[in-house]
Order: C-alpha cells, then structure tokens, then sequence
C-alpha cells in the first residue's frame, strides 16, 4: 500500500478485465532487493504484500530483503498447496516428453505456467 491509501501492484501479464488489478500497476523488474528497496522508499510505501507463485522464490527473497532493509512490514500470500487427483493425471519431465504420451489423434491439455521449461 501506497501512501494516502494508493494501490500499487507489479508484475507480469498484467490482468485485464473485470477482477484486474485495482491502483497503479507496474510491469517490468526493480533491479533485485536493492532496486525494489529504492522504489518502495521513492513511493513512500507501507508495507509489502507478496503475492507471488509459489515457485517465485527469487522474487519472494528480493521482498524479503527490500522489506528488512527498509524496515517495512511484510506480508507473504500463498495458495494452498494443490493436491492432484488420484486418478486421470499424468506428471512428465518437460514439454517433449508429455507430448510423446498422448494418444494419436487425441486432445491433451498441457498445464505448465507461463514460461516454457528449457
């Protein structure tokens, strides 16, 4: 939270529509702890509210450290840890190899995140 009550809210895709992000919203890096430290003094913020991926740990620890070194509040969000169905899930080590497992003709859905693993 911004001073005089302002939202602001980073990171990448921006959502669209209704339920988007409320407030000012910032797309891009800060340039590790340091530079998100600097940005959240220039903004006079409050406090720090990480809502990121679980497997955001990099961009957890940056929060963290900015958080320490300014001496803001943090607050950490996470989801429930997902717990996969017993039945009709398939795990693979990457994209090529769960593309092999599907049947020929067949429809797959493939859930992976936004980035593709390398």
């Amino acid at each position: 939270m911004c001073a005089a009550g302002r939202r602001s809210s980073s990171g990448g895709p921006v959502p669209r529509g209704p339920g988007a992000l409320a407030g000012e919203v910032r797309v891009g890096g800060f340039g590790g702890a340091e530079g998100l430290a600097d940005w959240l003094g220039a903004q006079r913020v409050d406090a720090v509210v990480d809502a990121t991926h679980a497997f955001a740990a990099a961009i957890t620890a940056n929060a963290a450290r900015a958080a320490a070194v300014t001496g803001l509040p943090l607050v950490v969000l996470r989801r429930p840890t997902y717990r996969r169905p017993r039945t009709g899930w398939t795990s693979s080590a990457g994209h090529d190899p769960a593309g092999g497992r599907a049947r020929p003709g067949a429809a797959a859905q493939l859930s992976s995140g936004r980035l593709r693993s390398r």
